[in-house]
């Protein structure tokens, strides 16, 4: 959050890529990602060329999050079994 009021863009980077669903974005990103939609170009990522991003190592991220928790997909009561292991 310190630094958003620099970049236009700033997301986490994992080992496996961007994680665009976690990021920050300004109001400058607007118009790139309307002419996008409007063309049926629906990758989130794709205005980002041209913008000013900075991303957060995975470095970074482990200060705050060391057991690297943040990024895990959880799409059914099953899956929350691997954040919150039975004890």
């Amino acid at each position: 959050m310190e630094q958003a009021a620099a970049h236009d863009i700033v997301v986490p980077e994992a080992p496996e890529g961007l994680q665009p669903l976690h990021a920050i974005y300004a109001t400058s990103c607007l118009p790139n990602m309307k002419r996008l939609i409007n063309q049926d170009r629906l990758k989130v990522t794709g205005f980002y060329k041209g913008m000013k991003c900075l991303t957060i190592s995975d470095t970074i991220q482990k200060s705050f999050d060391p057991g690297k928790r943040m990024f895990i997909n959880v799409n059914k009561p099953e899956d929350l079994t691997h954040l919150y292991p039975s004890k």
